[in-house]
Parts: C-alpha cells; structure tokens; sequence
C-alpha cells in the first residue's frame, strides 16, 4: 500500500516588539523518501509560493 505524504508550511515570524504572524508558504508532496524527499517537497512548494530567489534565501540552497 502507497501512502501520499503531504507537506504544508507555515512559516512564524516575531517583530522586534514581539508580535508574531504566521505565513501560509505552500504545499508540496513528498516523492522520495527520507529527509531529502521533505527537503525538496518543502523546496517545490517554498519556489511556487514566492519564487526561487526568496527560496533560496530562506532554505540556503543552490
């Protein structure tokens, strides 16, 4: 049996006065397994959200 794993990320930010907000930054399917399969549904659903360069400086990938 195949089972379908779904990553959602919501990113929290706290401000300087302490006030926090929580950002919805995508979906993404996991396609392999293990960590580098999160990885990179985390990275797929980060880059269709807000584009490659924001991804990019968020996860430090290349």
């Amino acid at each position: 049996m195949n089972s379908v794993h779904r990553i959602l990320q919501y990113y929290s930010i706290i401000d300087k006065s302490g006030k926090e907000d929580q950002f919805f930054l995508g979906a993404g399917l996991v396609s392999k397994r293990g960590a580098q399969g999160i990885l990179d549904a985390i990275e797929v659903a980060s880059i269709n959200t807000i584009g490659a360069e924001a991804t990019e400086y968020i996860i430090g990938r290349k």
